[in-house]
């Protein structure tokens, strides 16, 4: 036989390729194991697959929680794993705009604070409904509190205040 009998397609994923795909499944397999049975339910697993990945969340970290966590990417491996993937990938969507949203926040008290009226004037712009006699008195209180060296509790209130209010 010639080695141009041999193509990569018919000798199947290297063996290193093999590994690292039953590592991702063993970190698979360890955070669905801090996850509750509903929602393992949830992403239509078998019953084996949901066992093996709970006795894997009730083990201490030890060899024998390795080999059960391998056992437990077997299972997986055999699984439609499409519904957990998309639940994490949501998840991670999720955290992403809510740090999006914390960083805007951020940025509106800073700009207030920093630049008074005029930032004020921006901010009413977009969002026209706000309490501006509170927003102004929590930007004179935090002013105050900088220059005195106090605590920053005014900004932490204004900020507070934006996030409430759907800034």
């Amino acid at each position: 036989m010639s080695e141009d009998a041999f193509d990569d397609e018919e000798l199947g994923p290297s063996k290193s390729a093999r590994k690292r795909e039953m590592k991702a499944l063993q970190d698979l397999t360890l955070q669905l194991s801090a996850m509750t049975e509903s929602q393992l339910e949830s992403f239509g697993l078998a019953p084996a697959t949901r066992a093996a990945v709970r006795e894997v969340g009730r083990m201490k970290p030890s060899s024998a929680r390795n080999r059960q966590m391998k056992f437990a990417a077997q299972h997986l491996a055999k699984e439609d794993l499409e519904p957990v993937y998309q639940w994490f990938d949501n998840r991670k969507a999720r955290h992403a705009a809510e740090n999006r949203r914390f960083h805007e926040l951020e940025r509106w008290r800073d700009r207030l604070l920093g630049e008074g009226d005029e930032a004020l004037s921006d901010l009413l712009a977009q969002h026209p409904g706000l309490d501006v006699q509170a927003i102004r008195q929590l930007m004179r209180t935090a002013r105050k509190e900088s220059e005195t060296g106090k605590p920053p509790a005014a900004a932490r209130k204004l900020f507070k205040l934006l996030r409430d209010s759907g800034v």
